[in-house]
C-alpha cells in the first residue's frame, strides 16, 4: 500500500480529518446530457419485448455475495403506493415487481420491458390494454400472484378506497375500469387515449401488492410481502436493514446476489470511511455525495471506484400551503418566487452542484428552453427588476409588520442550507421565517397531513419524464402529492387535454401553457435540480443508473465480480 493510501485510510477512519497535506479538489461542474426518450408502448396487437437488453458475452455473471450499501434515513412506511421517499424505495422496491419495468440495462435509453406482465396489447381504438401475466409467480408468503392481485393494486392506485392514500392517483385519472377475466389476464380500459399508461406503470413505485395481506392488515405500511427478487429479513431502525435472496423468484437464474444489507450512516465523512475501508461497497445518493467527495474518493482509490451522475428526479424549492394566509394570496407567493435568486441559492446550498430549472426535468423534452427560462421573471439576472416587482406586490397586500411564519425542512445539509437562504430572503421582505428541521419520518408525516406553512427542500420527484406523472401527482386538484392543496380548474382542464393528446407537438404546446399557469400561481416554487451521484466499487456489475436512481433500485441483474 502506498503512503498516500495509508494516509487516506487513517484519515477516513478518523471520520475525514482531511489533513493530507494537499489542497481540496476543485468543485467539479456537473456534466448532464440530454435525457433519453421513453420507448413508446407497443403498438396495437404487438406484445412487449420478450427479454431485457442482452449482456455483453465477454463476462459471465457470478452467483453469491452480498451487496453492502449505505443509507441515511429510515423509511416512514414500507407502502410504496402511498410513500414517495427514497428511503422507502431503497428497502421496498427490491421486494416487489410491477406489471412493467424500465429495462435496468438499457440506460441511457428509457425502455419499457416486461415485469409481471410478459406482454401486452393495445386495442385498435387505443382505449384498452390487455396484459398477459407470467405464470407460476408467488408472493414471498407462498400465495400465488394472480390478475386479481393486479386489479386490486391498480384499483388502489387510480381509485383508492376511503382512507387510503395513493401518491399516483392523479396520474391515472384516464382509467375507466380494470378487469381480471382470468388469473393470467388483466384488462385496463381508459375513457380516452392514454399514451402515458405504459411509462407510468414502469415507474418502480407502481408495485403489485398482495390482495390478501392488504385486506387483512389494511395497508402495506408495516409489512413487506411482494413478488420481487429479494425478501425482507430484518430492520433495526437507526442502525441497519437486510434483504435476502428470493429462491423462488419467477425470473430464472435471478437474482445473482445472496442479499442486500444497508447500514445507516448519516455523516458523510463516516460514510466515506466505511467505503474506503471496504465496510460498504455502494454509496447511495441519500444524502447525495458532493462532487468534492467523489473527486476525493476517486483520487485515492482510482480504478476501484465507479462514479455515476444523472440529474435528480426532484426539484429543490418551496412548497406552499395555499390554505393558510397570507400564502393563499397569489401576490405573496409570486413575490417570494421573484425574491429568490436561484443562481445564488444553488451556490449557497449545493456549491453549484445542480441545474437551475422549472417544473419539468431540465434534460427532458417537456421543459422550457433554457435560454428562455433564464430570461423570465424569477430566473433573470440581475435581480433588481425582480426585487422591485416583489416589493410592489407585497405593498398591495395587508400583511402584519414583521409577520412570522414557519417552514419545515429535512436534516440533509443541502436542504438546511436552502432553508436558511430562503429565511434570509424573506427577512428582506419583512417576513420573519422560523425553521423546523425534522427527521425524515416526522417530516413526511407533517407533509402528508398538510401540517405546514412552507416546505423547503425537495419537491415531489419526477422519475418519469412525462407530464401525466409530473403534473398528475402534484398539481391537479386532489392529487396524492398535492401537499399544498393547489386547485385551478383551467390547469385541471389542460391536464386532461394533454393526457389524451397523441400528437407530441400539440401536447407540448398544452404542457407549455400549463407551466405558464404555474409560473403565475406559484403553488410550488422550483429553484434547482440537484445531481444524483452514486459511488460504488468497480467489482459491482450490471448496475446502471436511470433518471435519478429511483428506477435502478431492484438490483435484479446486479452481481459481484469478487
Amino acid at each position: 500500500m502506498t503512503r498516500g493510501k495509508l494516509q487516506l485510510l487513517t484519515g477516513l477512519a478518523a471520520v475525514m480529518g482531511l489533513s493530507l497535506g494537499c489542497s481540496p479538489p476543485q468543485q467539479a461542474k456537473p456534466s448532464l446530457t440530454a435525457a433519453p426518450a421513453v420507448t413508446p408502448a407497443p403498438s396495437s396487437s404487438t406484445p412487449a419485448a420478450p427479454s431485457l437488453t442482452p449482456k455483453p458475452a465477454a463476462e459471465q455473471p457470478r452467483n453469491g455475495g452480498k451487496l453492502i450499501i449505505s443509507v441515511s434515513a429510515d423509511p416512514a412506511t414500507f407502502d410504496l403506493l402511498r410513500e414517495s421517499s427514497l428511503a422507502a424505495g431503497q428497502i421496498s422496491v427490491p421486494c416487489y415487481n410491477g406489471l412493467v419495468q424500465y429495462d435496468p440495462l438499457a440506460w441511457p435509453e428509457y425502455k419499457a420491458a416486461p415485469g409481471l406482465a410478459q406482454g401486452w396489447e393495445l386495442s385498435p381504438d387505443g382505449l384498452q390494454y390487455t396484459f398477459r401475466l407470467n405464470k407460476g409467480v408467488n408472493f414471498h408468503d407462498g400465495k400465488p400472484f394472480t390478475a386479481q392481485d393486479a386489479k386490486f393494486s391498480l384499483d388502489r392506485i387510480y381509485n383508492p378506497p376511503r382512507g387510503a392514500i395513493s401518491i399516483m392517483k392523479g396520474s391515472f385519472q384516464a382509467i375507466k375500469e380494470v378487469k381480471a377475466p382470468d388469473d393470467q389476464t388483466l384488462v385496463v380500459t381508459s375513457s380516452q387515449p392514454f399514451p402515458s399508461l405504459i411509462p407510468l406503470l414502469a415507474y418502480e413505485y407502481m408495485v403489485m401488492v398482495p390482495k390478501h395481506v392488504v385486506e387483512e392488515k389494511g395497508s402495506m405500511e408495516r409489512t413487506i410481502i411482494g413478488t420481487g427478487p429479494y425478501k425482507f429479513k430484518n430492520l433495526t431502525r437507526g442502525v441497519s436493514w437486510e434483504l435476502e435472496k428470493n429462491p423462488d423468484y419467477f425470473v430464472k437464474g435471478r437474482p445473482y446476489l445472496d442479499g442486500i444489507k444497508a447500514y445507516m450512516i448519516k455523516d458523510p465523512g463516516a460514510r466515506q470511511a466505511a467505503f474506503a475501508t471496504g465496510q460498504i461497497s455502494f454509496i447511495t445518493p441519500l444524502p447525495v455525495p458532493t462532487a468534492q467527495e467523489a473527486t476525493f474518493i476517486k483520487r485515492y482509490l482510482g480504478e476501484k471506484v465507479v462514479i455515476k451522475e444523472v440529474a435528480h428526479v426532484g426539484i429543490q424549492g418551496v412548497t406552499i400551503n395555499m390554505q393558510r394566509p397570507p400564502w393563499n394570496d397569489a401576490r405573496v407567493r409570486k413575490a417570494l418566487s421573484l425574491a429568490i435568486d436561484r443562481q445564488k441559492a444553488l451556490q449557497l446550498s449545493a456549491q453549484g452542484d445542480g441545474v437551475v430549472g422549472a417544473f419539468m426535468h431540465p434534460q427532458g423534452q417537456w421543459t422550457i428552453p433554457r435560454q428562455e427560462l433564464l430570461s423570465m421573471p424569477g430566473y433573470r439576472q440581475p435581480k433588481d427588476a425582480d426585487v422591485a416587482e416583489a416589493g410592489k406586490l407585497l405593498s398591495e397586500v395587508t400583511i402584519p409588520r414583521n409577520f412570522r411564519t414557519v417552514a419545515i425542512t429535512q436534516t440533509q445539509q443541502q436542504r438546511v442550507n436552502l432553508a436558511v437562504y430562503i429565511k434570509d430572503e424573506l427577512g428582506k421582505l419583512g417576513i420573519d421565517l422560523s425553521l423546523q428541521v425534522l427527521e425524515d419520518t416526522a417530516f413526511y408525516d407533517a407533509q402528508n397531513r398538510k401540517d405546514f406553512n412552507l416546505v423547503v427542500g425537495i419537491l415531489p420527484g419526477v422519475p418519469v419524464d412525462d407530464p401525466d406523472l409530473a403534473f398528475g401527482q402534484t398539481y391537479i386538484s386532489g392529487a396524492g402529492r398535492n401537499y399544498g392543496l393547489y386547485s385551478n380548474p383551467r390547469f385541471d382542464e389542460l391536464f386532461v387535454k394533454q393526457s389524451t393528446t397523441v400528437d407530441v407537438a400539440e401536447r407540448k404546446r398544452t404542457v407549455r401553457e400549463m407551466q405558464m399557469i404555474l409560473f403565475e400561481d406559484n403553488p410550488l416554487i422550483p429553484i434547482y435540480w440537484p445531481i444524483y451521484r452514486s459511488i460504488y466499487r468497480s467489482s459491482l456489475r450490471n448496475w446502471v443508473p436511470s433518471l435519478g436512481t429511483v428506477n435502478s433500485l431492484r438490483f435484479q441483474e446486479v452481481w459481484l465480480a469478487e
